[in-house]
């Protein structure tokens, strides 16, 4: 019998008299009445001191009463208790008012990655004549600044940059996944490198550069300049350069490179595939390369063949995975396999939903029911206070330096309710994610989120909202100023070009702002998904499509026939899109049911 699932929670009244002084503050506030605006406070000024302070300051300064403002603004800047975004106002507000050098580089000394402000002191330092100062701040904001204001910069500096700080930028570039950046950092800093430990350094970054533009050759010869002659192989191997990686897989034997061959092997020359695979003796590649000879027998129907290797990698290792193969191939010889598919079902991962399908029980998972009482925490008053007053950033603040002290499980499930009524869904879902099992109720951990325009959009193209609302959550966590390394964008993490294109065909205007605009970004990306949908009439095939490009989709498919969508999913090539796709489809499951599951993974059997 299904159990019904609750959150609930009793709400305090936003409306009382805290509120109401409140609001007539903010009111007298804006109209420059200061002296009225904190007599008519009240009972909320206990409550809100620092944002008081800080209403009281600016009031002051519209009124021209600079250093009254600023002794107001004072304690902002160094209470520990004050939540940092209120603080960082506080000092911007300081700067604004009091101007001069000095409290810049205060101001610096508390947030060094503001670049931007790092470039107006340097300027203004070089204006009065400290060089020295000057070319350093510089200096930094090349190294560790984004784009326009790095390039700035290096314009602003009085003399080329050492080769140092040319491979530290490198360095910046690849944590943020920008190759081609990089290899232009990377060229400079190796014209004028001495030192052979750094100029390895750069050789080491050149060739990843390299490899993530899709230049392997040139990577690979890189690679060997360093005396590194795997990866050199590798690096051929990806240039689809085989018989020259043969060659150094003779020369080297390794058996990473074997490995490596034959997973690239295993669907063209799948015998030869399974050869390298049984000459592999290394301890390190040993669980990787069983798992790919019993695969590549399962996928061959030789299960009898099959069965011994995925018996030892379950004794051995213990994966789920490992054990819904096994039940599989058991299953293929007419052997019981219904003991495997209960074992699985204590899994919460996609070999656990595939083996509730195969043993026939569907149905909706047991959410707790959780009751919140209504906290009278002060966080939670002072964020409901700001919030009433429509101050969202604010409130979202305070539940933020709320979640971030609290332990107790009922004062992170209210603050998840609070973030989700201020549309934080992305920072209310982490929070969630940190409740204990029995307190992580379903509306916390798998909200609807943008529902009315996610449904309309589904719609008008022939989805099922439900199968939207779960990628959402998987590509953004519902955030729609996500940004991925790839520089996809927006709730459904659409690339530029893609959405430029989806545009044009819908009609829509574009723009990259645009794409971070959720109903935007919700219409872009139903329709092509409906649009992948329409092309291979599978919705796993439409995911993997939406992730990996559908040139890639047709590829894969010429690799069947499956006998299921299960097999489907474990021969995708791509780690990330397997993984992108369970994810979708546990999702899936945990909004709608797994009756819902099975008509859904058609037209593939289970």
């Amino acid at each position: 019998m299904r159990r019904l699932l609750v959150l609930a929670l009793l709400l305090v009244p936003l409306v009382g008299p805290a509120q109401a002084s409140l609001e007539e503050a903010m009111a007298l506030y804006e109209e420059g009445r200061c002296q009225e605006a904190g007599e008519a406070l009240g009972e909320a000024q206990a409550l809100l001191w620092d944002y008081v302070l800080y209403w009281q300051a600016r009031c002051l300064a519209r009124q021209g009463r600079t250093e009254v403002a600023l002794q107001a603004l004072s304690p902002l800047l160094s209470a520990r208790k004050v939540p940092p975004p209120l603080r960082k106002k506080a000092w911007l507000l300081r700067l604004e008012l009091e101007g001069g050098l000095q409290p810049l580089r205060e101001f610096l000394r508390q947030y060094p990655s503001e670049h931007s402000r790092a470039l107006e002191l340097a300027l203004a330092l070089r204006a009065l004549g400290d060089w020295e100062t000057s070319e350093r701040l510089l200096l930094g904001v090349f190294v560790h600044a984004d784009g326009a204001l790095s390039l700035r910069a290096l314009r602003e500096l009085s003399r080329r940059p050492v080769p140092e700080a040319f491979l530290e930028r490198a360095k910046v570039l690849r944590r943020r996944a920008r190759p081609g950046d990089a290899e232009l950092a990377l060229q400079e800093a190796l014209r004028g490198l001495k030192d052979e430990g750094l100029r390895r350094q750069a050789l080491g970054l050149l060739a990843w550069a390299l490899g993530g533009q899709g230049r392997h050759l040139e990577a690979s010869a890189v690679w060997l300049a360093l005396g590194r002659p795997e990866e050199a192989a590798l690096s051929l191997l990806r240039a689809g350069s085989l018989e020259a990686f043969r060659g150094w897989l003779k020369e080297l034997g390794s058996d990473r490179l074997r490995l490596a061959l034959a997973r690239r092997l295993r669907h063209a020359e799948p015998q030869e595939a399974l050869r390298l695979l049984r000459e592999i003796s290394s301890p390190e590649y040993a669980q990787q390369a069983l798992w790919l000879r019993a695969w590549l027998l399962y996928r061959q129907g030789r299960y009898q063949q099959a069965l011994p290797h995925l018996q030892e990698l379950y004794q051995r290792y213990g994966k789920s995975r490992y054990l819904y193969w096994l039940a599989r191939a058991a299953e293929a010889l007419g052997q019981e396999a219904g003991a495997y598919y209960q074992r699985l079902l204590r899994s919460r991962d996609i070999y656990g939903l595939f083996a509730r399908l195969r043993l026939g029980m569907p149905g909706q998972e047991a959410w707790p029911v959780v009751v919140l009482q209504p906290s009278r925490h002060r966080g939670l008053e002072r964020a409901r206070l700001l919030a009433s007053l429509g101050l969202r950033e604010e409130a979202v603040g305070e539940l933020q330096a709320l979640a971030a002290r609290a332990a107790e499980p009922s004062l992170l499930a209210e603050a998840a309710l609070e973030l989700q009524r201020l549309g934080a869904y992305s920072l209310a879902l982490r929070v969630a994610e940190r409740l204990p099992p029995r307190w992580r109720a379903k509306g916390l951990l798998y909200p609807r989120v943008h529902w009315q325009e996610l449904r309309e959009a589904s719609l008008q193209w022939g989805l099922d909202p439900y199968l939207v609302l779960s990628m959402m959550r998987q590509e953004s966590l519902f955030d729609p100023e996500a940004v991925s390394r790839a520089g996809a964008r927006g709730l459904m993490q659409l690339m530029p070009a893609t959405a430029r294109e989806v545009s044009r065909r819908l009609r829509m205007p574009f723009s990259v702002a645009l794409m971070h605009e959720p109903r935007q970004s919700i219409r872009m990306g139903a329709y092509y998904l409906g649009m992948q949908l329409r092309r291979f009439g599978s919705p796993v095939l439409a995911l993997c499509a939406y992730n990996a490009g559908p040139r890639r989709v047709s590829q894969w498919l010429r690799r069947g026939p499956y006998r299921g969508v299960d097999e489907f999913i474990e021969d995708i090539p791509f780690r990330e899109t397997r993984l992108y796709v369970e994810r979708i489809i546990l999702t899936y499951a945990a909004y709608r049911g797994l009756e819902h599951v099975g008509p859904w993974l058609a037209p593939w059997r289970m």
